[in-house]
């Protein structure tokens, strides 16, 4: 089971809204890249939803089917846009439905 958490509304090249849950799983342990030691954390994905933003709000809370699972990807670049600072990903949290399919 995972957790839907929050939401936001991403509008495209196009100008056409797109709503987007926040989902959160199970925890897993990742080690810290400054001290070395061991800590949980939830796993996080987004994924596109076909709701308007009043449904979206209303489905916080809500708990649905399915897994998140973290797969590996080639790598990628993000900037943090309060810091400036560029990390390098080599994975993507991705949700899997109860059908064992995944939404990307």
């Amino acid at each position: 089971m995972v957790s839907i958490t929050d939401y936001h509304v991403h509008k495209d090249a196009e100008g056409k809204t797109k709503i987007y849950l926040h989902l959160s799983g199970d925890l897993a342990p990742q080690v810290s890249s400054t001290s070395g030691k061991t800590y949980l954390r939830p796993l996080k994905a987004q994924v596109f939803a076909a709701i308007d933003e009043e449904h979206a709000e209303q489905l916080i809370g809500v708990s649905i089917k399915g897994t998140i699972k973290r797969i590996e990807v080639d790598p990628y670049e993000v900037v943090n846009q309060k810091t400036g600072e560029i990390h390098v990903y080599k994975h993507r949290n991705v949700y899997i439905n109860s059908k064992n399919e995944t939404e990307e």
